[in-house]
């Protein structure tokens, strides 16, 4: 609770700096803050939209390092559509890229 302390101290040596130096002191309102120290429960939907979007990048991180070992074992990356064959194209020609990229936007999601 040590941190608990410290916070508390800062707000009463601010609200004692805000007094001593307004033009009307009576007017200063000392600020109410609760402090636990716990961390926050994230549930319902926003903890279910946070296991999606990680889900998400380990299935991309996965693609990135062992995508061809995931294609040869669903029979090549030949036999999907056009669309996942360039896509995968990409992702092997920009591995960097797209590491950075799934990385900060699904960190910024989650």
């Amino acid at each position: 609770m040590q941190i608990e302390q410290v916070v508390h101290q800062r707000i009463e040596a601010k609200y004692q700096h805000e007094k001593n130096n307004a033009e009307f002191p009576d007017e200063v309102i000392k600020p109410n803050v609760r402090f636990s120290g716990k961390n926050y429960e994230v549930k319902g939907p926003k903890a279910l939209a946070a296991t999606v979007v990680g889900y998400i990048r380990m299935m991309c991180f996965m693609i990135l390092f062992a995508g061809d070992m995931i294609f040869n074992s669903l029979g090549g990356v030949h036999t999907f559509p056009g669309f996942v064959k360039n896509t995968y194209e990409w992702i092997k020609e920009n591995k960097f890229q797209f590491g950075l990229m799934v990385f900060f936007i699904s960190s910024m999601i989650q």
